[in-house]
């Protein structure tokens, strides 16, 4: 999947969801029943539709109690997902919604069980949701755009049912999207960097020439001074002006001064930046590296499992010490500590890892 087929998916998704949950009514359909005191924090209680238990972060901000009835009112329309009750937060970057669910169904199969912490999503002009679900000792992160309850309970289904599966095929068009991501801000700080040393170039420039001009008017005082008793003011004048021209240069000065420690800081949020790219591009290379390694490791049903992370660990471990080291070497010391793992696995890290 391309770059550009993965952000004119996401734009539809997002429109889609802007849709769905604009579509609500304008106005609130909360009724308050007071307020409580829950994990430290006081919350106002409203009953919304269906009798809906709804708590919502004290003090709620300017608007908040639409957006919620917004969303609420979306909820009340789901079939395939029941919620008992929602608990809503505020931060910058929109409006949390922790929902707790009684059923969760897909295909006919019942899935709250998988959701033991609730789902959560996010309303920030556009309704998505990120959270875990528990597959046997899988827990799988499920995020994306919501656009209604009977995809949101087929993706958990995918979920619960094929983890592994679930993970190859989401992570991937998920870091795909990431690194454009990171790319087009590492360009946006390129360019702020260039647009800032060309400012600095050019006010630098203004005060050479204001400096310039500051000389040329001593000399034309020096000048005034020699000159009758009559013109002294003038020459006085002209005095005061260097000064205030002077002044104006060591202004432009410490302008500039502002700007080169802005650029640096510029130059390093690049160096955090990019450090951060490298620590992920090495995370999502080490998961492919897992994922193809399970891909590999067949089972006498044709089934696919992990590869035992004592045979990644024992192969790495060994490399490390020495480059040279060989599948004979490593199935030696297997047994020498009397480990489970098979020579298929050691092949397999061997192969995924070193390429050999």
């Amino acid at each position: 999947m391309t770059m550009n087929t993965i952000r004119i998916r996401a734009v539809a998704l997002l429109l889609m969801s802007l849709v769905a949950v604009g579509a609500a009514s304008a106005q609130s359909v909360l009724t308050p029943a007071g307020e409580t005191r829950v994990d430290n924090r006081t919350w106002l209680v409203f009953t919304g539709p269906g009798g809906l238990k709804v708590l919502a972060a004290a003090p709620m901000p300017a608007g908040a109690e639409i957006r919620i009835s917004r969303v609420v009112s979306f909820m009340a329309g789901w079939t395939a997902i029941r919620p008992t009750e929602v608990r809503v937060s505020f931060s910058e970057e929109g409006d949390d919604y922790a929902v707790l669910v009684s059923s969760i169904e897909s295909n006919g199969k019942q899935y709250a069980g998988n959701v033991p912490g609730g789902l959560r999503l996010r309303f920030a002009g556009a309704l998505g949701f990120d959270f875990r679900v528990k597959s046997g000792e899988y827990f799988v992160r499920v995020r994306g755009v919501m656009m209604d309850d009977v995809s949101l309970a087929a993706e958990v289904a995918l979920a619960a049912d094929d983890p592994t599966g679930y993970i190859a095929a989401r992570d991937l068009t998920w870091a795909a999207s990431r690194i454009g991501e990171l790319d087009a801000r590492s360009i946006g700080l390129q360019d702020a960097t260039a647009s800032l040393a060309d400012r600095a170039g050019t006010l630098e420039n203004r005060a050479q020439a204001v400096e310039d001009r500051a000389v040329a008017l001593e000399g034309r005082a020096t000048t005034v001074e020699g000159r009758a008793t009559t013109v002294e003011d003038r020459a006085t004048k002209l005095e005061d002006r260097s000064a205030a021209l002077e002044l104006r240069a060591q202004a432009l000065e410490d302008r500039a001064a502002k700007l080169e420690q802005q650029l640096a800081a510029a130059e390093a949020s690049i160096v955090a930046l990019r450090t951060e790219l490298t620590t992920r591009t090495d995370d999502i290379v080490e998961k492919l590296r897992i994922a193809l390694a399970q891909a590999l490791n067949s089972g006498m049903f044709g089934s696919n499992k992990p590869v035992t992370p004592d045979a990644i660990k024992l192969v790495l471990e060994m490399k490390k010490a020495n480059p040279a080291v060989d599948r004979v070497a490593v199935a030696a010391e297997v047994k020498k500590r009397g480990l489970k793992v098979s020579t298929k696995e050691i092949d397999i890290v061997f192969k995924v890892w070193f390429g050999e």
